[in-house]
């Protein structure tokens, strides 16, 4: 099967390779030893997304894993002006892990970046609201207009400030009714794959969970399932793959532990996908043991007409590509675009506002759960947090970089954010040289 595949597909092109798992990374390691040429294109500087399970190092070690591969670099920054560059040049020269890039304009020098900053969020949107009039008033103007904000909780203040000042603005939503089950699967399996560093409050809201669930916390599962892979971790180590027996009474003492039926579901369920080795088949298991643990919360046959591609099969890579789809047909025409920074990859506009860099959101708070920090930010190594906030500094830098010709930058002075108030300017701005931007304060 696998010379047949690597006949039929000689040469393979991968785009955006700095967003592959490392499943997907082994499937074409696999191909390429069948005979089938691998080219790969991407930014190590624009992976940002770990929590779906994305690995930065497979860009780093293409060479390594695609022996007889050339590195080939394209330094020509043909989007944003020389002063924009400039700027965001200094975000990634503090990048730990990376490739190195010289990054240079064709463009000729217009404004510097502007960073603003404001009082409170209504202030901030305010703000935005009233430079984009002032924008769009200008006789000569054409162009684009941007507004990027960290995630759904940060948004609500530019809209209500957009709509005082008559400001027209196309949303755009990440996720349909359709997206959505698709986005919530791909949850479930990203969970399974990596449990220990996916952010478990996305799956909590999809569980038909009783009043007794939610009262045990849920980072409790987390805790069992990494019981489990100790478990199957050792006896690997000591040699001993042939104890299956021997695991399944330590699974099971395991399971007897957990007091909620529904995570006793979910372990065993994990305990059968680990120790099954077809891909097909795990594939299978997480699908029907997500539809018994949603299907009070969801249409059991919408769930099953959406993800059971062709009848039988679910292809990871399919429900992906058809989410990306579902996204694109989503945006329509309009003057001012309002989207998230992770929506935003693949876009730019002529003027942007990045809204809210304030410590705590860039980089975002890690430890904004608080069941979390009691089970694990002991357990945080240092090299652990340096990954993260080399991840979270990517972020800002995609945010930055969808700028063309004008970057404007907006800083509330403190803001309440997951019940806890945050200030101060981003370090990922106090990094920045201030000759690289112009800082203004201003009141509304």
């Amino acid at each position: 099967m696998l010379k047949l595949v690597s006949e039929k597909y000689k040469f393979i092109m991968v785009d955006e390779y700095q967003d592959t798992d490392s499943f997907q990374k082994d499937f074409l390691i696999t191909l390429n030893r069948a005979g089938s040429n691998i080219m790969a294109v991407g930014d190590d500087f624009q992976s940002i997304y770990a929590f779906r399970g994305a690995n930065y190092k497979n860009i780093l070690l293409f060479k390594k894993d695609f022996t007889r591969g050339k590195l080939i670099k394209f330094q020509n920054n043909f989007r944003s002006s020389k002063e924009i560059v400039k700027f965001i040049t200094s975000i990634t020269d503090k990048i730990s892990n990376k490739i190195e890039k010289n990054s240079f304009a064709i463009k000729s020098s217009e404004k510097k970046p502007k960073v603003i900053t404001v009082n409170t969020l209504e202030d901030e949107g305010e703000y935005i609201a009233i430079s984009i009039r002032k924008i769009l008033s200008e006789k000569d103007f054409h162009g684009t207009i941007g507004i990027l904000y960290r995630n759904k909780h940060l948004v609500n203040h530019i809209e209500k400030g957009l709509d005082k000042y008559s400001v027209e603005y196309n949303k755009i939503k990440e996720e349909n009714r359709e997206n959505k089950i698709i986005e919530n699967f791909l949850n479930f399996y990203n969970f399974f794959i990596r449990p220990e560093g996916f952010n478990i409050e996305k799956i909590r809201l999809k569980l038909d969970e009783s009043k007794e669930d939610k009262q045990i916390s849920t980072w409790e599962l987390v805790n069992f399932i990494n019981k489990v892979k100790f478990i199957k971790k050792n006896n690997l180590k000591n040699g001993e793959k042939n104890r299956k027996n021997s695991n399944e009474v330590e699974y099971n003492r395991i399971i007897d532990e957990i007091e909620s039926k529904l995570y006793k579901k979910i372990v065993r369920g994990y305990i059968e996908f680990i120790t099954e080795v077809s891909e097909q088949n795990k594939i299978d298991l997480l699908f029907y043991l997500y539809l018994s643990i949603n299907s009070k919360k969801m249409n059991l046959e919408e769930m099953k007409e959406v993800l059971l591609c062709n009848c039988k099969n679910i292809i990871i890579d399919e429900l992906k590509i058809k989410k990306v789809i579902i996204k694109k047909e989503e945006k329509k025409q309009g003057k001012v675009d309002l989207l998230t920074v992770h929506s935003s990859k693949g876009l730019e506009w002529d003027y942007l506002f990045v809204a809210t860099v304030v410590e705590g959101v860039y980089p975002r708070e890690r430890f904004q759960n608080t069941e979390y920090t009691k089970c694990t930010k002991n357990n945080i190594s240092n090299k652990e947090n340096e990954l993260y906030i080399d991840e979270e500094r990517r972020v800002f830098y995609v945010a930055c970089s969808r700028a063309k010709r004008d970057l404007t930058i907006t800083i509330p002075k403190r803001i309440h954010w997951f019940n806890k108030d945050f200030e101060g300017i981003s370090r990922f701005l106090t990094e920045i040289e201030s000759e690289n931007y112009d800082f203004l304060s201003k009141e509304i």
